[in-house]
């Protein structure tokens, strides 16, 4: 069985963590809510998102687990209205998902669970640096590191967190220190990252106030975040190691 309904700008913003990365993905269906995770084609990026049963005004559902096409769910959803619900259920008899958001009724048929690439274990890392920053300021450092690069430079020191790219000929810096930032963990570490991969990210992110960035040198990035009230979602993204 499963009948759920949700705030359809609340599915939105999670079903967003996962389309930045991937075009399809599992939803894993339970008695505590759903969640689901998956890895890019290139296996450099790892995303993940929960949302509990709590978040949705129906939840019936037996435990599955539900493959679905994102490019179709993310343009379904481009025809919501500010205040809309969406409601979906799984016809038994043809095995289609059942989408309804107001007056509008969309028939989806599921994808074969043998044709998706089975999910991935995240990592247990413990790496020493972990801090708190606001969403508009990776957006800035983003933003400046496409004129430049192809990659940037994420690091801590004693003075705080800085983001650094360049060409070799132009050079972009942020450096985010005081009020701006919250440092659980301190440390001198760096990493380097593709910044189309962190503009991928970004778009996930959405319209989250705040994300905790964890870092160790020349090891996987990992970003805490929240993108709806009560959800958590995450993203893991290789380094580039220099010299490889």
């Amino acid at each position: 069985m499963f009948n759920i309904k949700i705030n359809g700008r609340l599915f939105q913003s999670c079903v967003r963590v996962m389309s930045a990365i991937v075009s399809e993905t599992t939803f894993v269906v339970d008695k505590d809510g759903m969640s689901t995770k998956a890895v890019d084609p290139a296996n450099a990026v790892l995303s993940s998102v929960r949302i509990p049963k709590e978040c949705f005004s129906v939840y019936e559902v037996t435990d599955a687990d539900i493959c679905v096409d994102l490019v179709k769910i993310v343009d379904i959803l481009g025809l919501l209205e500010k205040s809309d619900d969406i409601a979906m259920k799984i016809n038994e008899e043809t095995y289609q998902l059942d989408i309804e958001i107001g007056n509008l009724r969309y028939t989806m048929a599921l994808l074969d669970p043998y044709n998706i690439t089975k999910s991935p274990q995240i990592p247990a890392l413990n790496l020493p640096a972990v801090f708190e920053l606001p969403v508009i300021k990776y957006a800035k450092a983003i933003k400046a590191s496409e004129m430049v690069g192809s990659h940037m430079l994420i690091g801590m020191n004693d003075d705080g967190v800085y983001m650094r790219a360049t060409d070799g000929a132009d050079e972009v810096n942020l450096d985010v220190v005081g009020d701006d930032i919250v440092i659980t963990h301190g440390g001198d570490v760096s990493g380097l990252y593709a910044i189309d991969y962190l503009t991928d990210i970004r778009k996930g992110i959405g319209s989250a106030d705040s994300m905790q960035i964890s870092l160790g040198t020349d090891m996987p990035l990992v970003i805490d975040f929240s993108p709806a009230p009560d959800c958590d979602a995450v993203y893991i993204l290789a380094p580039r190691i220099e010299g490889n």
